[in-house]
């Protein structure tokens, strides 16, 4: 009888070693010495253990703490390669569980069936079982060993390694740990398909591994995408309004407008990239628009999509996935011949992965090979079928599976559809399964996409079923491919595929569980996020989501549940306002709002809410109502309500948080006096709680409000202060309450005072250290503008120039129509300061009708007053004059005074353009008060401008002696920035004043 062992080694050194192993820990030397291939006993020396060691096609090494295959860096949780490293530093000895456990967690409780998860991720890494190659075997009893001959890395064995691993380009798709068997074929056509084609559908029923091979051809032509390769899992949404938010947010573009699409398109329009749409059936009609449109906008862009029915949509090729395949019916059929057909391959792969002492000989391949085919080469039923050999044995499962199926087709000789394969295959495991594992098989339904094992727990264990048999049943489900796991920065993650889900939870249904089950999934992951809204303070953004950030699916389902009818709306408020840093960190500023307002309504038809809930739900609301537009008044009332809330609870935190937003909102609408008093009582909330880093934003925001206001010196003080005494906290939360780096905005408008007050050097300087210490990829519209338009204020038309276009690319690529508007209104300044009016005034005043609209005024009087300055300079004298005049009295009405001078010195230049007396008498009168409003500013630049239009007026109608008297004192008060165009203007015109 021939003999083919799928998972088997028959060498003298593995037979060596199995023996030492059965002789016990005694011997583990002389298994290590062979093993290690002349290496010392214990883990080799540390500098080979810096060069690491080889086993296989494999290269460990532990201190950079990396795994590659063949040059290629296999992913593997921390822990996971933890494992890894001690297994093979006691190889050939048999460590038991405790002792595993206690190397890799020490001092901290693991239960078993975690350890059992982090194992069988790595047997799938390593392949352990295929080809006839072992390395990790479970000892019944004992523990683990491992059983590969290891041979220590030399010097080029590292460098090669390494520069294998660091050539290849990271994605972010998800690692494959298993091999894929039989779909070689499928993957180079499809490979070749998608290059040529642009859009292709995997099609195929349940079950058949559409997911797999997608990722797997992903991976293979990852290289060719310059722009990246992304991955949309659809499988865990249901709401069809979300497709074009979850897709955006999965590659990385902030959600912050009602139609993201604009937006999507615009980011991906010159990227080289592949987005894979996967599990698109229940969406259908959703997915084939969004990829329609995509492709239109993106013509670089290519779109692999994975669904049991073709989209039908413009361009799409289609691609139908076959079942593996199957051997014919041979009564006389041997292991060899067997294993040719695909699906007796993976059968045997899988059942030596759940089964050590599996081994595919002649006399069980004809029965393996019949479930194969009454399987119809189904993958997942396969699997499921293979995971029961343990229990079964191959005979006992040809027979109980034969029997589930023959019933479902009732002793017709037709075969069964594949759906309905799948379905009895399902069936059938179901039934195979203990009374307490199908209770919690179906309870695990209520979850969407991957959960944790704390939350099944939760779920799960009630009543008759014990916390300590929950985790023992996952590690069984997962064995017989019930359940699948896996792990993902560390945290072990577990998910019902969507067929698999799907049958769950008619069970659960049927039932009559789902609403208990519902609740405790809603109150799991409302206790969790209450518990991870105070971590956002502890932990950075990419941290947190890294913990929390992979739940979204699953509080969606819980959000969902609670507001339906029969289900829980005080817990669905609740909810909602824990996890608003879920939807704020991912950038999915839409969905929050919406989820807010429908809490908020829930709230409105309720007497007993917790007012907590409503202050924070407010709160949010504000800074979630649409950002495109601009300073809306809902926003503000949404604050001022939360403000009251915060007030009523002595909230400190949130009456910052709250007078944060109202500050902003005033300053945007160009109400300054407002802002002060908002400023003032923000100094005085947060001087009363005790955080200086808040006293020192109090002082910034006072100082942009005395800014505005006229008022230098004071600004100069309050921005002096916080510079000096602001600590950035290693808390995330200041970027929750205020969204931006403080110190960068505080040069800002230290640049700003400081060139007002005649330091045109310092300034610039202070602005360059700000665009400094803010570059970096979250470099959002908001701060691009900020640093931009000052840029502008102090005359550094260099960081404007490298500023502006960043702006304008960002915001349109984003969606943000307001922050594009501002930035098309700071272009066109650059070219009216560039002195190309003609380019610049129409594209200003087209923008600056786009920012009215918006609400957004702040710096309305500052633009109409460039816009005047271009308008004169191309002889449209009237309607400069307007200009001019709407904002001067829109200062005066605001009392925002920062510009006042110098619109009043424009005006001035605009009147001489008339040449009559009265106009000269007039614009000499402006220039004086100019001057005056200057002075009472303390700023300088503005009374230098002001002094010599004055000066050049007098000089040009022979009043020398006045000329130099206005101007010389002027001058003379600058210690710097003599190279600047005011200075040097002012210099030239004393020059010709002295030699006059």
């Amino acid at each position: 009888m021939s003999r083919v062992t799928v998972a088997h080694v028959r060498t003298s050194v593995i037979a060596n070693s199995t023996q030492a192993v059965r002789q016990g820990p005694r011997h583990a030397a002389t298994v290590r010495q062979v093993h290690f291939s002349g290496v010392s006993v214990g883990w080799p020396a540390s500098d080979a253990r810096n060069r690491g060691v080889t086993f296989g096609a494999f290269h460990l090494l532990p201190e950079q703490k990396l795994l590659l295959e063949a040059g290629r860096e296999v992913r593997l949780g921390s822990r996971s390669l933890e494992v890894l490293i001690a297994l093979i530093e006691h190889a050939g000895q048999i460590l038991s569980k405790a002792e595993l456990t206690a190397i890799v967690w020490p001092n901290t409780f693991v239960d078993e069936a975690n350890l059992r998860v982090h194992i069988g991720a790595l047997r799938k890494a390593l392949r352990d079982g295929q080809e006839g190659k072992r390395f990790i075997v479970n000892v019944p009893s004992r523990g683990y060993t491992f059983v590969a001959p290891v041979t220590a890395a030399d010097d080029t064995d590292q460098r090669a390694a390494l520069t294998g691993a660091r050539s290849r380009s990271r994605n972010d798709l998800p690692s494959l740990l298993t091999r894929i068997v039989g779909r070689d074929d499928a993957i180079d056509t499809i490979a070749t398909q998608i290059s040529r084609h642009r859009f292709v559908t995997i099609v195929g029923v349940g079950g058949m591994g559409k997911t797999t091979v997608a990722l797997a051809v992903a991976e293979r032509v990852a290289h060719e995408y310059t722009g990246g390769a992304y991955i949309v899992d659809l499988s865990a949404l249901e709401d069809r309004n979300l497709v074009v938010s979850v897709t955006a947010s999965a590659i990385g573009v902030p959600v912050q407008s009602q139609n993201p699409l604009p937006g999507l398109i615009a980011f991906l329009r010159e990227q080289n990239a592949l987005l894979v749409l996967d599990t698109c059936e229940h969406l259908i009609e959703d997915c084939a628009a969004l990829a329609e449109d995509l492709l239109k906008g993106a013509p670089r862009l290519h779109v692999l999509a994975t669904s049991r029915e073709p989209l039908r949509a413009e361009g799409e090729r289609v691609f139908r996935l076959p079942s593996l395949g199957v051997p014919p019916q041979q009564e006389d059929m041997s292991a060899e011949q067997a294993l040719q057909f695909s699906s007796v391959e993976l059968f045997a792969e899988r059942a030596t992965a759940n089964f050590d002492a599996f081994e595919l000989d002649d006399a069980i391949a004809p029965i393996v090979a019949g479930i194969c085919r009454r399987l119809d080469g189904i993958p997942l039923a396969i699997e499921m079928a293979a995971g029961q050999v343990n229990i079964l044995g191959v005979r006992g499962l040809a027979k109980h599976l034969g029997d589930a199926l023959l019933l479902l087709t009732q002793g017709r000789r037709t075969a069964l559809p594949r759906h309905q394969t799948l379905g009895a295959t399902l069936d059938w495991s179901h039934e195979l399964l203990p009374d307490s594992e199908r209770i919690v098989f179906r309870r695990f339904a209520v979850f969407v996409g991957d959960f944790a094992a704390e939350a099944a727990v939760v779920v799960a264990s009630v009543n008759e079923i014990a916390e300590a048999d929950v985790l023992s049943m996952i590690a069984s489900l997962v064995a017989k491919s019930l359940l699948v796991a896996r792990i993902e920065d560390d945290i072990v993650r577990y998910r019902l595929l969507d067929t698999t889900r799907a049958y769950a939870h008619r069970k659960l249904v049927d039932s009559g569980e789902l609403g208990a089950c519902a609740r405790r999934h809603a109150e799991f992951y409302r206790d969790l996020f209450e518990s991870a809204e105070m971590e956002v303070e502890t932990r950075s953004k990419n941290e947190w989501l890294a913990l929390y950030g992979w739940l979204i699916d699953n509080v969606r389902a819980a959000l969902d549940w609670a507001f339906l009818p029969g289900g829980d709306p005080q817990l669905g408020v609740a909810l909602t306002a824990a996890s608003i840093p879920l939807w704020t960190l991912h950038g999915l500023t839409v969905e929050c709002r919406w989820r807010i307002q429908r809490a908020i309504a829930a709230i409105e038809t309720e007497t007993d809410m917790n007012p907590r809930d409503q202050m924070r739900l407010n709160a949010a609301l504000g800074w979630c109502l649409d950002p495109t537009k601009g300073p809306i008044p809902e926003a503000a009332a949404a604050w001022r309500r939360a403000l009251d809330a915060a007030e009523r609870l002595d909230d400190g935190d949130y009456q910052l948080r709250v007078l944060w937003g109202l500050w902003v909102y005033s300053m945007d609408v160009g109400e300054a006096l407002e802002a002060y008093r908002l400023a003032r009582r923000f100094i005085e909330v947060a001087t009363r709680t005790g955080d200086g880093a808040d006293v020192a934003v109090g002082d910034r925001l006072m100082s942009i409000s005395l800014h505005y206001g006229g008022d230098q010196p004071a600004a100069r003080e309050h921005i002096d202060r916080m510079l000096l005494n602001y600590v950035k906290p290693r808390s995330a939360l200041h970027n929750v309450r205020f969204h931006h780096d403080q110190m960068a905005l505080a040069r800002v408008t230290l640049a700003r005072i400081l060139w007002l007050q005649g330091f045109s050097e310092q300034a610039t300087k202070a602005m360059r250290i700000a665009l400094t210490e803010v570059r970096s990829p979250e470099l959002g519209p908001s701060l691009l503008h900020v640093i931009a338009e000052a840029a502008l204020f102090i005359g550094d038309l260099e960081t404007a120039e490298e500023c502006v276009p960043t702006l304008l690319d960002v915001s349109s690529r984003t969606g943000l129509h307001r922050w594009h508007a501002l930035g098309c209104c700071l272009q066109a300044i650059l070219h009216i300061k560039r002195g190309d009016p003609t380019t610049g005034v129409p594209l200003l005043r087209s923008a600056l009708d786009t920012v009215v609209s918006s609400g957004f005024t702040r710096d309305y009087s500052t633009f109409l007053g460039v816009m005047a300055e271009g308008l004169g300079r191309i002889d449209e004298v009237a309607p400069a004059r307007a200009a001019v005049e709407e904002a001067i009295r829109r200062c005066e009405q605001t009392e925002q005074l920062l510009c006042l001078p110098e619109l009043l010195r424009i005006r001035g230049e605009l009147e001489l353009y008339e040449g009559t007396p009265e106009a000269l008498t007039a614009a000499e009168d402006s220039f004086l008060r100019a001057l005056d409003q200057a002075r009472a500013q303390s700023a300088l630049a503005w009374e230098l401008r002001a002094a010599t239009s004055l000066a050049r007026l007098r000089h040009n109608h022979g009043r020398n002696h006045e000329a130099l008297a206005a101007l010389a004192p002027v001058y003379a008060r600058f210690r710097e920035g003599f190279d600047t165009a005011d200075l040097i203007q002012a210099h030239t015109l004393l020059t010709a004043l002295k030699a006059s």
